[in-house]
């Protein structure tokens, strides 16, 4: 991924939150922020499951506004008005494909509003679940109430787990004590 293609992700993801704070609708800041999420993410899927639309959003021989009109008909009464004229400005500016960076921004900075922390725990093998609540509960006491867990089970940790938050990374995996222990030996 190109850092460029992040900070254009990001304006856009920035300026869909900018725009939703200033509509005035019958609908709720959090419903209409909820809604935006769930068509982005909806996109999201979309665009990585057909890749000739990408292919045909591209495509130099046909003109933008031939391709606007067949996102429209595929998006339009499907998608808010606002998302309809986000995938507008996409496929005016051959974007698309950056659909799905602009969900993952989107949902951080919604995250970031709400005090939210992600993590992503990864452990050996799956929990039972009161063992996973209460690890669970356990990482909730230390780092605050407000964290969003997504589970994954790596069977390359042998044992242990690994947290992942953002840039920020605890690893308290088998592997990776091994590796500590083999570097050690190395030295004497």
């Amino acid at each position: 991924m190109k850092h460029q293609h992040l900070v254009i992700a990001n304006h856009y993801a920035k300026a869909l939150i900018d725009v939703i704070g200033d509509v005035k609708s019958s609908t709720s800041y959090i419903d209409s922020i909820n809604l935006m999420e769930s068509e982005l993410k909806t996109l999201s899927c979309v665009v990585k499951e057909n890749p000739d639309l990408i292919s045909f959003i591209k495509h130099p021989c046909i003109q933008t506004k031939d391709k606007i009109n067949f996102m429209d008909g595929i998006f339009q009464n499907k998608v808010s008005p606002l998302c309809l004229k986000l995938i507008e400005i996409l496929t005016e500016k051959h974007l698309v494909d950056l659909i799905e960076l602009i969900y993952t921004e989107f949902k951080n900075l919604v995250e970031a509003q709400k005090n939210i922390i992600s993590a992503k725990l990864s452990m050996a093998y799956e929990l039972d679940s009161n063992s996973l609540a209460n690890l669970k509960a356990r990482i909730r006491e230390n780092l605050g109430e407000h964290i969003e867990i997504q589970l994954n089970v790596d069977k390359n940790l042998i044992g242990g787990l690994v947290l992942q938050l953002g840039d920020f990374v605890i690893d308290g995996s088998v592997r990776q004590k091994l590796s500590n222990l083999k570097k050690n030996l190395l030295k004497v």
